[in-house]
């Protein structure tokens, strides 16, 4: 618990002492994820008073679809996914999960998105868009567009993770 009186200086002190270790951590971090293209940027938000397990239940049967139109339901039981990195973001106070997170256009011939879809990051974001607001429980701010700055992204994405406060969600990533 914060004193009324305590300053911000003291507040912030263990941080700046973390920060150097903390930012070698993301670097490194975002250098791994880096060596894979990406092409598309999300974020999928969820309607107000969401529970985290909600969101993560939500986040799990939407990629599950979403595996399921690129691979058709078998395939995607098998393990046949697309290549996603997902964080979950927000604060259990305020009931403000959010998940960002990058895709790659399938390059398995095995695909079953026609080339307008499989071949094209905007047509792609917008089909992962049609499905996401298809979910009960999806807000009405998320996003999908072609990413332009693919180390940026996945700076944005990944840059509270060392500080626990988001974390990288690894049962919707898929490498």
């Amino acid at each position: 618990m914060i004193r009324l009186n305590t300053t911000m200086t003291q507040i912030l002190t263990p941080y700046r002492a973390a920060a150097p270790a903390a930012r070698a951590l993301l670097h490194s971090h975002v250098d791994w994820l880096d060596q894979w293209p990406w092409h598309v940027a999300f974020t999928l938000d969820f309607r107000g008073g969401v529970h985290e397990a909600e969101a993560a239940k939500a986040v799990r049967r939407f990629f599950h679809v979403l595996d399921g139109d690129a691979f058709g339901s078998t395939q995607a039981r098998k393990g046949r996914r697309l290549r996603r990195v997902c964080y979950r973001q927000g604060e259990a106070d305020l009931r403000n999960w959010h998940y960002h997170g990058a895709l790659a256009l399938p390059d398995d011939p095995r695909c079953r998105f026609d080339q307008g879809v499989a071949g094209d990051a905007q047509a792609f974001g917008d089909f992962i868009m049609m499905r996401w607001r298809a979910e009960p429980l999806a807000g009405k701010h998320g996003l999908a567009k072609p990413i332009t700055d693919q180390h940026g992204w996945l700076r944005y994405i990944s840059r509270d993770a060392v500080w626990d406060s988001d974390s990288l969600n690894t049962i919707t990533t898929t490498l």
